[in-house]
């Protein structure tokens, strides 16, 4: 009985895992390859899209360092000394790094302005009460000052009643004169004499 061995060139020549979708900058990817041939596949080579060179080869293929510049589309092809097959491309995105979110600056902004504005309440406070006690302060001068003007206003209008009641008083004087006169007798021409030189005064009371 002949057996017959029939050849086979690659067939179902893939990509086994799927690749992230991003890969980050610096970070590493490998991709692997699968093909069914008879006889086996003696090489695999990989290639990225536009570029005639194989880029790596062997059945693994790894990326370290990953950059920009690597990302593209990449296929594996399996050849046997009976032929070659290429496998679906696959994509390798690059993740862009993006800068820690500086949140300690948000919170350092958010601190400052509840800083500025507890200062500025405290300010308002402090010059609404430095004015409120400012003005108390003038009430009270006010008065004390209205509490002496009006004691001594008061001192002034007795004094003045004393010295209208004594003006008055003096006004209701009545002045009289008075006349001493000796009894009627008959005088001696010395007495006469003597009452010629008499002064006559006035009493005033």
């Amino acid at each position: 009985m002949n057996k017959f061995n029939f050849s086979d060139s690659p067939k179902n020549t893939t990509v086994l895992g799927a690749p992230p979708a991003e890969i980050p900058e610096g970070g590493s990817v490998t991709l692997s390859c699968s093909s069914d041939a008879n006889p086996p596949v003696q090489n695999y080579a990989w290639f990225k899209e536009n570029v005639t060179s194989p880029v790596a080869a062997g059945q693994n293929f790894t990326i370290t360092n990953f950059t920009s510049a690597q990302v593209g589309l990449y296929s594996c092809q399996a050849r046997n000394e009976v032929g070659v097959q290429k496998s679906t491309a696959v994509l390798l995105a690059f993740k862009a790094h993006k800068p820690a979110s500086p949140t300690w600056i948000l919170y350092a902004v958010i601190t400052v302005a509840a800083a500025v504005g507890l200062s500025c309440l405290i300010t308002v406070c402090f010059l609404w009460y430095r004015k409120e006690k400012k003005d108390d302060t003038e009430r009270d001068v006010l008065r004390k000052d209205c509490g002496h003007s009006a004691a001594s206003n008061q001192d002034d209008v007795q004094y003045a009643s004393i010295k209208e009641t004594r003006a008055a008083a003096e006004d209701d004087v009545q002045y009289t004169t008075v006349y001493f006169r000796p009894a009627t007798h008959t005088k001696s021409p010395i007495q006469a004499e003597a009452e010629s030189h008499v002064i006559y005064s006035t009493v005033h009371n």
